[in-house]
């Protein structure tokens, strides 16, 4: 699923206002490393791609889960322990040392009950035995059959995707402080954080009143998306709020919604 698709995902949820409304099920795009030699103990890096429900809490501009956002795992059947879990599709665990030489299956759990499977396994050999060609993934490209130590320079790798932090909120330029109702406005939104300027995807947008269209704007270029939207109810202090993928936020100021007569 596409960060955009994701994201109308989300925005659905919000609109029908229930927890109960289905999830896709998560995905495994990738595991690093995919072997490991019986005479050594590592840490596995689980990369997926996961959508979750999201409750807008428009009285005070907050963006949040609708509920404890963690997961396990499990290599060959063994839960494995969880070193680290981000939402935003990262999980690290210590592979069990209880596994002998072999290929096994990885699954991921959600703490909602939804599951995936690796598209590939992960393997244990002996310390001679040569490792397997990596596979493609569609959605992942080619999986990095290097050492555990390669999984943590992904991180210092500028070509890497965005990740949870590299976009810390959003900061829309003001307002002005009448607008009319049905009526379409031009808005620009500039996301903040250490890699901002690399932002070119797309975010949601609500208001604290009523419903504005369109509620998916983007793409970004360099950080900076201008667009023009408008909002279908009468009132006063009406705010806009953006919120991404990962939860980083921003509101507008509060402008007033009137009846063009």
């Amino acid at each position: 699923m596409s960060r955009a698709g994701a994201l109308l995902a989300l925005l659905l949820l919000c609109a029908c206002g229930s927890s109960n409304a289905p999830l896709p099920a998560p995905e495994i795009l990738s595991l690093v490393p995919n072997s490991q030699r019986t005479n050594e103990k590592g840490e596995l890096t689980v990369s997926f791609d996961a959508v979750y429900a999201v409750r807008v809490d428009y009285g005070r501009e907050q963006v949040s889960f609708e509920q404890v956002v963690s997961g396990r795992v499990w290599v060959g059947g063994i839960e494995a322990r969880v070193v680290r879990f981000d939402a935003a599709g990262t999980v690290v665990v210590t592979v069990p040392e209880e596994l002998g030489p072999g290929e096994y299956e990885v699954k991921l759990v959600l703490a909602d009950g939804r599951e995936a499977v690796a598209p590939q396994v992960f393997a244990i050999r002996t310390p001679g035995e040569s490792d397997p060609p990596a596979k493609d993934h569609p959605d992942a490209g080619a999986v990095d059959a290097g050492p555990a130590s390669d999984a943590g320079a992904q991180e210092d790798d500028p070509s890497r995707p965005l990740a949870r932090g590299d976009v810390t909120g959003y900061v829309f330029t003001s307002v002005d402080s009448v607008q009319y109702r049905n009526e379409s406005f031009t808005i620009t939104v500039e996301a903040q954080g250490p890699r901002a300027a690399e932002f070119n995807d797309w975010v949601l947008l609500v208001s604290t009143r009523g419903t504005v269209t369109p509620s998916l704007i983007g793409p970004f270029t360099q950080g900076r998306c201008t667009q023009r939207v408008s909002v279908d109810v009468n009132g006063g202090n009406v705010k806009l709020i953006a919120f991404d993928y990962f939860g980083a936020r921003g509101a507008s100021n509060g402008f007033q919604v009137r009846h063009r007569h």
